[in-house]
């Protein structure tokens, strides 16, 4: 009896651990790392809306509303060196509305502008140092370099800007996550430096404005249930802190100084694997309540409040 019970419970055992591995190999799963040898490419289509109310502090008069529609055709594609090394690049493009009512109520005052074009390229390696088939967690690391090529071209009333950022940007990731049964989950840290830049006047090409460098950091946790063979739902909350910013006008050296603000995110995705280990659906969609962002311009206190944003996404991962 008591060699029937030994037995049983190694066999329970064994097979957990089986299918905690394949779960962890599967397309859909939060730490999935390609194998060596193969290519991973994901690409998604993404469209975005945020708004904000821009308020004078000391009258509380509205300034003006402001709301932006984006949409965006991102790809990346990743090669796997090793099964705990693999290297990757990612490219977009924008298509960006912005909206200003200065007059709420008076189309006649509203503003358009727009913000179209290629989005900085990104380079990524990431790196398994440790695996959850052998220890606790599985812990990987991500370094993520976006050189500036161009200037940021500042949109004006009747001329499109670019959707480049003129800033040069590093990013380091730090996941942590596990597999148990058919529930994951993974916990994210990002930190994140911009380098000074430039915006140029879309009209004339010459540079008006100065922006300093920034930092933010991003906390985002993630968990996993798998529904089955081809279906996984995730859920996830994200804790998004911009440092505090500058900007500088050339012509007149006024600053605007921005104070850090604190996003939080709400995030659903459904995936589907079409084909099992080859091929991987996604519908998502975030959805941010953001904190009021205090800034000064010349002396004078204004705030961006009762701002946020949602998204709603379609992709689609090759695995080959």
């Amino acid at each position: 009896m008591f060699k029937s019970t030994i037995l049983v419970a190694f066999v329970t055992l064994l097979n957990l651990t089986t299918i905690s591995n394949i779960l962890a190999s599967d397309l859909d799963a939060l730490m999935f790392m390609p194998q060596k040898g193969k290519f991973l490419n994901t690409s998604a289509f993404v469209i975005q809306k945020n708004w904000y109310n821009k308020t004078k502090v000391t009258t509380n008069v509205k300034e003006y509303e402001l709301n932006e529609n984006s949409f965006e055709f991102n790809n990346e594609f990743r090669y796997a060196f090793l099964d705990i090394l693999n290297f990757g690049i990612n490219l977009g493009y924008v298509l960006s509305d912005n909206y200003t009512k200065t007059v709420p109520g008076n189309p006649a005052t509203d503003v358009i502008t727009k913000s179209n074009g290629l989005k900085d390229i990104t380079f990524l390696t990431r790196f398994r140092l440790l695996d959850e088939k052998v220890k606790p967690v599985s812990l990987d690391f991500e370094l993520s370099l976006s050189p500036s090529l161009q200037n940021k071209i500042e949109p004006g009333a009747n001329n499109s800007g670019n959707a480049l950022r003129g800033s040069h940007k590093f990013i380091l990731n730090t996941y942590v996550g596990k597999n148990v049964e058919r529930f994951s989950w993974m916990a994210q840290l990002s930190l994140i430096y911009s380098t000074k830049s430039i915006g140029e006047s879309s009209t004339t090409g010459i540079e008006i404005t100065d922006y300093d460098s920034s930092f933010d950091f991003n906390i985002l946790t993630k968990v996993q249930l798998k529904m089955n063979e081809q279906f996984s739902m995730d859920v996830g909350i994200s804790f998004y802190n911009q440092g505090k910013k500058k900007q500088t006008d050339r012509a007149s050296a006024v600053a605007t100084d921005f104070e850090s603000q604190m996003n939080v995110s709400g995030l659903f995705n459904l995936n589907y694997e079409l084909m099992k280990s080859k091929l991987l659906l996604d519908f998502g969609f975030e959805y941010s309540i953001n904190a009021d962002n205090n800034y000064s311009t010349n002396g004078i206190a204004y705030v961006n409040e009762k701002s946020g944003m949602y998204k709603i996404s379609l992709g689609a991962s090759f695995y080959f």
